[in-house]
């Protein structure tokens, strides 16, 4: 999934930053089991999530992604060469193709948003949220193959609830702009290269 491994490395820094080897108070203590922890870190939100939950959380999600051209047709190189396969299915003449190796530059936002039943709480979660998203930006940036990560920005508290309104919680969400490159490669059959794409208009 594309954006998964920096929402990966997002969830690492955070629970390490609310962990028993950090500063936190021990109502904002996060701990891998669920049971002895005063504090959800997850990466999903579900209506059973915020019914059962302890009094804080914070759920890690990403944005939409833009995917930004970085070169034309978004490739890279043309190997014909790498696509010349030892031996075809059938035991027969291995096929050849054109193997293609394309690269994008993904832009979007990592969602990270504190939740609490206490008005005002909310909103100390994220003011310490804030911490490891700054403090560790190299780390994040190493570890999650960045190729960019700006400041975070904090928003504002605000009122949620479940659909029948009877859970009710404040909000307060930190957007982090990020860069990353993906990289793919394919493989195109001989016999599409053939093909004639200069199709004439239909006529009525």
């Amino acid at each position: 999934m594309v954006g998964s491994h920096v929402r990966r490395v997002f969830l690492k820094a955070l629970q390490t930053f609310f962990g028993e080897s950090g500063q936190v108070e021990d109502q904002y203590l996060w701990r891998e089991d669920s049971a002895q922890s005063k504090l959800v870190i997850a990466a999903e939100f579900t209506q059973e999530l915020l019914v059962n939950e302890p009094n804080h959380s914070i759920l890690v999600n990403r944005g939409p992604v833009n995917f930004q051209k970085t070169s034309i047709d978004n490739a890279v190189q043309r190997n014909p060469r790498t696509m010349i396969q030892k031996g075809g299915p059938d035991g027969g003449n291995p096929p050849q193709g054109l193997a293609h190796k394309f690269a994008v530059m993904c832009f979007t936002e990592m969602q990270v948003v504190c939740f609490s039943v206490l008005p005002g709480e909310a909103e100390a979660l994220a003011q310490m949220a804030l911490a490891p998203l700054l403090l560790f930006q190299r780390q994040i940036r190493k570890s999650a193959q960045l190729h960019r990560i700006d400041n975070p920005q904090l928003g504002t508290e605000s009122p949620v609830s479940t659909s029948d309104s009877k859970i009710w919680r404040t909000a307060v969400p930190i957007t982090v702009p990020v860069a990353f490159p993906l990289v793919w490669e394919t493989r195109m059959d001989p016999k599409l290269i053939e093909v004639d794409w200069d199709l004439e208009e239909e006529k009525c």
